[in-house]
């Protein structure tokens, strides 16, 4: 499993978790402050991109955020 924190923002119903079918992978959202949502997807073990090296970083960047965003009021 492999997540992010979105700050500045909240779900449209912050009181209920949402599955996004996203690809390529499945992503569960829900708000954990007032202005904080969390994004948590599992990874294949066969495909992790690497923490130490930032591809971690940009594949949630670059894959899985724009997807998240729509789903997110901005604060």
């Amino acid at each position: 499993m492999v997540g992010y924190v979105t700050k500045n923002s909240r779900l449209e119903d912050p009181h209920s978790l949402h599955l996004i079918f996203s690809k390529p992978l499945v992503c569960v959202i829900y708000q954990i402050t007032s202005d904080e949502v969390r994004c948590v997807a599992e990874v294949p073990a066969d495909s992790i991109p690497s923490i130490s090296n930032g591809e971690m970083s940009t594949f949630l960047k670059k894959s899985m955020a724009p997807q998240v965003r729509s789903k997110l009021l901005i604060v």
